[in-house]
C-alpha cells in the first residue's frame, strides 16, 4: 500500500533510519499544535507579512527518538514567536528508536495556507 499522504503543507524527508510515512505519523499527532504556531503567528502583529510564505523547521533526532534539537531556517522567523513555537511543538514530537546516527529533518510549514 502507498504511504499516507504528508501533512497538507508539510513535505518531510527522512534518511533510511526512518521510513517517511513513520515521520509524518509522528508530526501529524502534533498537526493542531503546528497550526495553533502559525494561526497565532498570522493573527498577530507582522502577520500579513508572513502570509503566504515558507518557512521550515529543522529538526534533529536521536537514536532513542527524541528530538535533540529544532531551528527555523529563516533566521528571520527563528528570532519571533512563531519560530519559538514551532521549536517548542517540535521538541514534543516523539519517533520510534532507530539504529545508527542522529539525523536531521526538514518541516516545510506554508503559512497561511490550508
Amino acid at each position: 500500500a502507498p504511504p499516507p499522504a504528508a501533512p497538507q503543507g508539510q513535505v518531510v524527508a527522512a534518511s533510511g533510519a526512518l521510513a517517511p510515512a513513520t515521520v509524518e505519523r509522528a508530526v501529524g499527532r502534533q498537526r493542531a499544535a503546528f497550526a495553533r504556531c502559525v494561526d497565532q503567528a498570522l493573527q498577530g502583529p507582522g502577520g500579513d507579512a508572513l502570509r503566504g510564505r515558507t518557512v521550515a523547521l529543522m529538526v534533529g533526532i536521536d537514536p532513542s527518538g527524541l528530538v535533540l534539537a529544532s531551528q527555523v531556517e529563516q533566521p528571520d522567523v527563528e528570532r519571533t514567536a512563531l519560530g519559538a513555537c514551532l521549536r517548542s511543538v517540535a521538541g514534543r514530537l516523539l519517533f520510534p528508536p532507530f539504529e545508527g546516527d542522529p539525523i536531521g529533518i526538514r518541516l516545510p510549514f506554508q503559512l497561511g495556507q490550508r
